[in-house]
């Protein structure tokens, strides 16, 4: 058999595109008759088809477990005074091992010297280690003489420690596919864990400008994982249940409060969002299939500026911010395999043929709450 693990990563629409796998359709033209097993972590409805498509699999089975992880706590703060926020979070926490993922090498490495200097042991990790330091620090980590790893995110990946409680992002991720594997390194025994992202507007202009480079090879890439970018931001900017938010991403059905993130311990006050929410939805009816041929559908930031002609009363940002929710209230799905072209979901459609209601948050609102 050949088993094939990250297989997000031979889908370019997956969040860890690696070229180098689509030679992996080979396997099937060479071996027709030996059986393929593709495994990951996280894939959405389109990123699994396209493993299918690329790996020329023929009517395969299909096994797909729940994404939901309800031992894990969810929680997004803001990213100003995260270390004295850090400290604060572990004052209670010595005994627990925990993982700091830093978008750079240099971060990871200010970072474990701050935490060293706050009593805490804590080491880096990252790539600008030599392989005998990397497998020191790992091996320390796992036999629990090391507390916390600050690291990038290569670090976890195959590291076989059940006992992490704790999983901090000290800045947004790039995706919410790598956001997800990321926390699931923790709590893998069932017991209580907990994940903890900081975030600011600094880290979006960061990833864009750093990792996201329309002049690589990958160029093609760009819009894909720019969208993704947006999608993980309108999670950290989420006003619902953020257990919600991440599983139907992952097309899977979540309708009760988890009770165990930031926002279920404190709801965000709402108002009947219901004709926002109509107008959103009826102007990706009236104009996504005519923009579908000659641009490829609708995108937020082309229905924004429909939204915007259409009514003066609601600025710019707030349109952004009522879609982002539609979004991840399951109404409206962004299709990465068409352009990222925006569309109704089934539960979206309820909301038009039966007049469902939709509660919103106000742009104002969340503001308050930052402040």
């Amino acid at each position: 058999m050949f088993a094939v693990d990250e297989a997000h990563c031979i889908s370019s629409w997956g969040h860890d595109f690696r070229p180098d796998y689509t030679k992996l359709s080979q396997l099937k033209t060479q071996f027709p008759k030996i059986p393929i097993i593709a495994l990951t972590a996280t894939a959405d409805q389109t990123t699994k088809a396209d493993i299918i498509s690329q790996l020329e699999l023929n009517n395969p089975q299909q096994f797909v477990d729940s994404f939901d992880r309800p031992n894990i706590s969810l929680t997004v703060f803001p990213g100003q005074k995260r270390l004295e926020k850090i400290k604060e979070f572990l004052s209670d926490k010595t005994n627990q091992s925990g993982i700091v993922y830093c978008l750079t090498r240099k971060q990871t490495e200010n970072l474990a010297t701050k935490l060293q200097r706050l009593g805490i042991n804590a080491s880096s990790y990252n790539a600008g280690l030599s392989r005998t330091d990397r497998s020191r620090i790992q091996k320390s980590f796992v036999r629990d003489k090391t507390q916390v790893i600050c690291a990038t995110i290569a670090f976890g990946m195959g590291i076989d420690k059940s006992n992490v409680r704790w999983i901090i992002h000290y800045n947004l991720p790039k995706n919410i596919e790598g956001y997800y594997q990321e926390i699931g390194r923790a709590g893998r025994d069932s017991a209580p864990a907990e994940a903890l992202l900081f975030y600011t507007y600094k880290d979006v202009e960061t990833i864009k400008r750093f990792f996201i480079n329309p002049n690589s090879p990958d160029s093609n890439q760009s819009p894909t994982q720019l969208e993704k970018l947006t999608r993980v931001k309108e999670y950290a900017e989420g006003v619902i249940c953020r257990r919600q938010i991440l599983l139907r991403y992952f097309d899977e059905t979540y309708e009760k409060k988890c009770k165990n993130c930031d926002i279920c311990a404190n709801p965000f006050k709402t108002l009947n969002g219901t004709i926002i929410a109509n107008k959103i939805l009826e102007t990706i009816e009236k104009f996504g299939d005519k923009m579908s041929d000659q641009r490829g559908g609708l995108k937020s930031q082309a229905l924004v500026s429909i939204l915007i002609k259409m009514s003066d009363k609601v600025s710019f940002a707030s349109w952004n911010f009522y879609l982002a929710q539609l979004k991840n209230q399951g109404l409206i799905k962004v299709n990465f395999n068409r352009n990222q072209a925006l569309s109704i979901t089934k539960k979206g459609k309820k909301i038009i043929v039966e007049n469902k209601k939709v509660k919103l948050v106000t742009l104002d609102e969340y503001i308050k709450r930052l402040e």
